[in-house]
């Protein structure tokens, strides 16, 4: 994976309760556009290879999907078990979204912003 994410302690250090973090990340990377969205295409394969996350698994029963949209994926991240569903992908208009079902305890909402 040629890119990955990962935060310090000392960004999250200083948050109060209930305020809203936003976080913008740049970096280059010399691929294309089309060669780095086609990491997208796998969500399972794609969380899996993100930082921070060496635990994914993809929870399946009740009529969930094995990959893609509507796909729940589970690990474990700051001693609290987190949930992570697929709710849009679009790779023409390079579009991945992905909501908390329910809440953790770093996270009570969370939603990332495309880049359109």
């Amino acid at each position: 994976m040629p890119f990955s994410f990962s935060f310090s302690s000392e960004q999250f250090a200083n948050l109060i309760a209930g305020k809203r973090l936003s976080l913008t990340a740049d970096k280059f990377t010399p691929l294309s556009p089309d060669k780095f969205w086609s990491a997208f295409d796998d969500y399972l394969t794609l969380q899996q290879a993100l930082s921070g996350h060496p635990d994914v698994i993809l929870e399946t029963g009740d009529n969930q999907p094995a990959n893609g949209v509507g796909a729940t994926i589970r690990f474990e991240y700051a001693n609290s078990i987190t949930r992570e569903t697929l709710i849009i992908y679009e790779p023409q208009k390079r579009i991945w979204k992905i909501k908390l079902p329910e809440a953790n305890s770093i996270f009570s909402f969370y939603e990332p912003i495309p880049l359109i």
